[in-house]
């Protein structure tokens, strides 16, 4: 045995050693978010958004008539669409949506080594591997399988198959990203264009047949997939509340270029708490000066050692970064055009990963023995003392106790009936009890110029129903609206809870209902006979207005 170890080359040993540290993080992340498997009441907040699309697979004739069911398959890429409905044969489709985040959360971990590996080394590959891992924003963009999902999945096949120079690859990549998610393919064009007519990466046959796979890519996305409507223009965006603070998606004024690039860059160093915090929602703003310190010293190790080193990744790393600045740019410019800026900087954050990777194992070449010995002191202070958070269930909401026998019961009610009530509850009735809902604050959509006028006017509806002063005023708006059932939260009727805007919590409309309250003094729903009661919980009742109208006519 002794002789056969000493007859095995060193590097076995090495990459046997550098894999077992990566897989002994990933498994420390993976061990805290195997509980969303325990049962279908752990869902993704935005998966909330795609439920309808995903119900209707497997069931046509659920959500008839229903108009935010129909913008939510219009949201939908046609391949992440075609991905589920073929999954559908052997798994419940929000089983499938976290296996498929984990999955592709796994590929990316390994595709992230290989690059490592490739530009530089084993060592490059475990620290890029590592810090990647150290990000739960990566994670996070993962969970739940939905379409964003596969951006940062298609980024790294994109870099790999480039760092590769194999082309059948990276061509095949281009055209699922006009397929899965239509920003990861504007990335590819803006990637494509940097390495072919500025630092000239491929040579003319090669870089043909790229721009061609791109071109398909764009076709098969404008034919297959269905526009919502008419995106509002920056100028209307600016004299509307729903884009400010407060509003229902609060992107004004545009955040400082300077200081957000630089927090999506450095973002694998700090994880939450120095960059990305508003968008996770750790609300954590400092981090340990030890961890600081040494964050800056593993980042500017990367750096020096990249700067002594000759090596091509420095062209494929440029292009990396200036392709992700040049459409944050474009983004800011075209708001709403070409969807959320931030979102382009995703690659951004890849980048520092890939420097610091490439960069050590340059330096740690060049100082031999001293320079491993350093390298290993210098990643132990990193992981010891940054900010690093394995967060549990990443991504996810868990629905138990009362929500769940909500959510359970509505479903022994007729497949067509439609729900007002609670919007905050309605969110999860299409997830969980496959119901239609009046309105949803998930599918209230400020962007959709043709539809959002008409999904504030459900609210306002919505409102009255809830607060009607007597029973004719509320069964007058259920006809009128199609509603079957009402589900109240009971708080809502608590004078000081709806003046503070609690039932709706964004501007301008949480304006809107406050107004509505304002001008009643009292509550027909919240003194209804328990006749006309469905269900009840302690916090919860389902109104039959079937019922309410019975007792109307007796």
């Amino acid at each position: 045995m002794i002789c056969l170890c000493q007859n095995l080359p060193t590097d076995i040993f090495e990459e046997a050693f550098f894999l077992f540290l990566v897989l002994l993080y990933f498994i420390a992340v993976m061990r805290h978010q195997v509980v969303i498997y325990e049962d279908l009441f752990w869902i993704n907040n935005d998966m909330r958004n795609v439920a309808y699309t995903l119900h209707r697979m497997k069931d046509p004739s659920l959500f008839p008539n229903d108009p935010l069911a129909d913008m939510s398959e219009k949201l939908a890429p046609a391949g992440w669409k075609a991905l589920f409905r073929f999954s559908g044969v052997f798994f419940d489709a929000l089983l499938f949506s976290k296996l498929l985040s984990h999955l592709l959360y796994a590929l990316s971990v390994w595709m992230v080594f290989l690059i490592g590996k490739n530009i530089r080394g084993l060592l490059a590959g475990a620290v890029s591997t590592l810090l990647f891992l150290h990000d739960p924003f990566f994670l996070n963009r993962m969970s739940g399988g939905l379409p964003r999902a596969f951006y940062i999945p298609l980024v790294l096949f994109m870099i790999y198959f480039t760092v590769r120079s194999w082309v059948p690859g990276l061509s095949l990549t281009v055209l699922l990203c006009g397929l899965l998610y239509p920003v990861s393919l504007l990335f590819a064009g803006a990637f494509l264009a940097v390495q072919i007519f500025i630092f000239r990466m491929w040579p003319r046959g090669k870089a043909a047949i790229l721009i061609v796979f791109f071109l398909v890519s764009a076709f098969l996305l404008f034919n297959f997939d269905e526009s919502p409507g008419d995106l509002v223009t920056f100028k209307e965006a600016e004299r509307m509340e729903e884009f400010a603070e407060e509003g229902r998606v609060p992107v004004l004024p545009m955040k400082n270029p300077v200081k957000e690039s630089l927090g999506y860059f450095f973002s694998p160093f700090f994880a939450a708490s120095w960059s990305r915090s508003y968008e996770i929602g750790y609300g954590q703003e400092k981090t340990d000066p030890v961890g600081m310190i040494s964050a800056f010293l593993l980042f500017f190790a990367g750096i020096w050692g990249l700067a002594r080193q000759k090596g091509s990744e420095k062209a494929f790393l440029f292009a990396l970064i200036v392709s992700s600045l040049i459409l944050y740019l474009l983004a800011r410019i075209f708001f709403f055009r070409l969807y959320y800026p931030y979102r382009y900087l995703y690659p951004l954050s890849l980048s520092s990963v890939f420097i610091v990777g490439a960069g050590f194992a340059g330096l740690a070449g060049k100082m031999k023995e001293k320079g491993l010995l350093l390298g290993t002191i210098l990643l132990v202070f990193f992981f010891t003392f940054t900010d690093v958070r394995i967060v549990p269930y990443n991504g996810f909401l868990h629905f138990t106790g009362q929500w769940r026998s909500l959510f359970m019961e509505l479903r022994n009610t007729v497949s067509d009936a439609v729900f007002a009530g609670n919007v905050y509850v309605l969110d999860n009735v299409p997830v969980f009890s496959k119901r239609s809902v009046f309105i949803s604050d998930e599918m209230i959509i400020p962007f959709f110029k043709d539809s959002y006028p008409e999904r504030k006017e459900r609210l306002i509806e919505n409102a009255k129903i809830v607060y009607s002063r007597s029973r004719e005023e509320c069964l007058e708006i259920c006809q009128r609206c199609g509603i079957d059932y009402i589900i109240i939260y009971k708080p809502d009727f608590t004078r000081e809870h709806a003046l503070q805007g609690r039932f709706y919590v964004s501007r301008p409309l949480k304006n809107s209902v406050i107004s509505i309250v304002e001008d009643r003094t009292d509550f027909y729903l919240s003194r209804v006979s328990k006749d006309v009661i469905f269900f009840e919980t302690k916090s919860f009742s389902v109104i039959d207005v079937a019922k309410l109208r019975k007792i109307e006519e007796k």
